[in-house]
């Protein structure tokens, strides 16, 4: 949102081209940061999924099951699920972006 917001008030244009390559731009932004912070909390569970016997392994090992496919889905759900919101529901957010300056949002960004 940040950087449609950055774009917006810049001047460029707004239509569904833009607001594609917009949404596809930012993702890729945030893909580098997200992913590094969920594959450093993965592999720091790794030795209590796949460890020997050691002691309480026993208690933490569904804990670490858990929390290992919950980072693996809400990272997925974020690089997925976040910008197909953004591009469905932009056009909503252009124009509370654009109403205190009095602009239209042009008819093709829907």
């Amino acid at each position: 949102m940040s950087l449609s917001r950055r774009e917006l008030f810049a001047g460029a244009a707004v239509s569904m081209t833009a607001r594609a390559y917009t949404t596809i731009r930012g993702a890729n932004e945030r893909l580098v940061p997200v992913l590094m912070t969920a594959s450093s909390a993965i592999v720091a569970l790794i030795p209590l999924l796949f460890g020997g016997s050691d002691a309480g392994k026993e208690i933490l090992h569904p804990v670490a099951l858990v929390i290992f496919g919950g980072l693996i889905s809400s990272t997925a759900l974020d690089m997925m699920l976040t910008p197909l919101l953004f591009y469905r529901f932009a056009p909503k957010a252009l124009e509370q972006l654009l109403a205190p300056r009095g602009a239209q949002v042009p008819a093709e960004a829907y």
